[in-house]
């Protein structure tokens, strides 16, 4: 066995006869990221690859907002603004409506796409409900009602889907809360 002297040594970096191990502690930038965030950046790869798996029916979550609760009334969108005095609304709604489903179609071949517009119509609904609802129960004024849904519902949607390759800004988030309203996912009256 032979002994060797390090005295006098000078060394940048380690002085050690054999292993040095060296433990870093990374934290990954996806941690911090929103559940939308890590969809968007699955949807572009899916998008950057050619042969990306495509989906031939929608997903449950997303299913369900398609579909009208089988125990309500069908009434048209134009019955629900009418009946909530908003008939001023109607070719607006309509065709906003009509924006949303289209939206929802062109990516209906991608499950990352479904899970985000499912994320989308989800926090509407449960913002609508906990926000505006109440105020439609104690007969706000119309002028309380819209200032609800814009600053409790459709901008804090619109703010967290940004940005978004899906272009999910605050004219269509507002398009979607008509898409809910017309297929009796929420009400105004």
């Amino acid at each position: 066995m032979t002994i060797s002297n390090q005295k006098g040594n000078q060394v940048s970096g380690h002085l050690a006869g054999r292993d040095v191990l060296v433990t870093n502690n990374h934290f990954s930038a996806a941690a911090s990221k929103s559940y939308v965030a890590l969809l968007y950046e699955r949807l572009r790869l899916e998008e950057a690859q050619s042969g990306a798996a495509m989906v031939d029916a929608f997903i449950e979550d997303l299913q369900h907002f398609l579909d009208r609760p089988a125990s309500e009334v069908n009434r048209t969108l134009a019955d629900k603004l009418i009946a909530s005095s908003r008939e001023d609304l109607i070719p607006f709604a309509e065709a906003q409506k009509e924006r949303a489903m289209k939206k929802i179609m062109r990516f209906q071949t991608s499950e990352t796409a479904q899970q985000i517009f499912s994320c989308v119509l989800s926090d509407l609904r449960n913002r609508f409900l906990l926000h505006v609802s109440p105020l439609l129960a104690a007969n706000a004024s119309r002028a309380e009602v819209d200032a609800a849904m814009h600053d409790k519902v459709v901008a804090p949607v619109a703010q967290s889907m940004e940005p978004s390759p899906l272009s999910l800004d605050p004219g269509a988030v507002m398009a979607m809360l008509f898409y809910l309203a017309g297929n009796c996912h929420i009400k105004w009256d």
